[in-house]
């Protein structure tokens, strides 16, 4: 993307913490494409502790396509479709992850 003359700028980010996390503490990261429009991306994460998977955080960002001069640009068909692609899959995977959750939340 970059050697295109393109880069994605971060233009907002969430956090919502469910657990603490400690020192040590092995955790998995699960991050997906949430949503890509003509000049941006979002990206969605939860990080769950691995032994447990119990929730301990989710977040999003949302990232916006800059040119050179940092002026909003569209982001390339090349980059765009494969991400829209990543965002379809990950609509069926996380409501399969969901039911996951739930349950592992309602267990902890």
């Amino acid at each position: 993307l970059e050697a295109q003359g393109f880069s994605l700028a971060v233009a907002e980010t969430t956090v919502r913490y469910a657990a603490p996390a400690v020192f040590d503490q092995v955790i998995l990261v699960r991050t997906w494409v949430e949503a890509v429009r003509s000049r941006g991306v979002q990206f969605a994460y939860e990080i769950v502790d691995q032994e447990s998977r119990r929730l301990i955080a989710t977040g999003s960002t949302r990232l916006i396509c800059v040119d050179r001069q940092g002026k909003p640009a569209h982001i390339p068909p090349r980059w765009a479709e494969p991400m829209r692609a990543h965002a379809a899959n990950a609509v069926s995977a996380s409501s399969r992850m969901s039911k996951i959750g739930a349950s592992v939340r309602n267990e902890g």
